[in-house]
């Protein structure tokens, strides 16, 4: 799994979020070392996270985002 930017990473969560949280404990484990072994900085990340388990909303994302001239 490579972006070529931070942009393509944030549509690509945006579409697969619904699909992660009902990964298996064992696939969900694998799939977090993936994410996070992404080559952009743990803060971001970190917020992506958030979106995929509800604790982030997509507007409150997407304001940082924009602000941050990320997407």
């Amino acid at each position: 799994m490579g972006y070529r930017d931070f942009k393509e990473l944030f549509l690509h969560i945006c579409d697969i979020k619904k699909f992660v949280v009902k990964l298996s404990i064992e696939d969900l484990k694998n799939y977090k070392l993936v994410f996070y072994n992404q080559d952009f900085p743990q803060w971001r990340l970190d917020l992506l996270w958030e979106y995929i388990w509800n604790d982030k909303e997509y507007e409150m994302l997407k304001d940082i985002f924009q602000n941050q001239r990320l997407i």
